[in-house]
């Protein structure tokens, strides 16, 4: 038995599919067919919520890591046996820096993939442009949100491999 995510149509490649709409169908009327674009559209919207939740978490979830390290940083200073040893919570923040990074990396890249999703919805829906038509276009802004939590997180990790460097060179 074949798996039917393995499956793919001999022809799905065809010219006449490229403009293919699945929601015009020759039995829907176009009431119908708004609704449906606007259940889409409702749907999209949940999932630019979700993924800025994401986001969000993902910068608590930073905030914590960093307090914890530098509680480890402390208690492995105040400690004479450990103080050899005080370089690693840098090194490890240095590390979680980078990984935080690429997460919310990948949650700008489905946020955007959300908006210009929504923006192709609004057009179908509207002549007005709404406000995933608006993000997705952009605006000149030198320092957006991205912007700001790439340097955040760009800057911490090379801030803490520096101190992980001078702590492992110091004791």
């Amino acid at each position: 038995m074949t798996n039917p995510r393995d499956y793919t149509y001999e022809h799905s490649d065809h010219p006449s599919l490229d403009n293919h709409d699945p929601l015009q169908q020759h039995n829907v009327d176009s009431t119908e067919r708004a609704d449906n674009l606007r259940v889409l559209y409702q749907e999209n919207g949940l999932m630019c919520r979700i993924f800025l939740d994401w986001r969000h978490r993902v910068l608590l979830r930073y905030s914590v890591t960093l307090g914890a390290l530098v509680l480890l940083t402390k208690w492995l200073f105040e400690s004479p046996q450990c103080r050899p040893f005080v370089f690693a919570p840098a090194a490890i923040a240095c590390i979680a820096s980078f990984v935080f990074l690429l997460m919310d990396t990948c949650n700008k890249k489905l946020l955007s993939f959300c908006y210009s999703i929504g923006a192709e919805l609004e057009g179908k829906l509207s002549e007005v442009r709404g406000f995933h038509s608006r993000v997705n276009e952009g605006y000149p802004r030198p320092l957006s949100y991205t912007v700001i939590l790439r340097y955040l997180y760009l800057g911490s990790t090379v801030f803490f491999l520096v101190l992980a460097i001078a702590l492992m060179l110091i004791y």
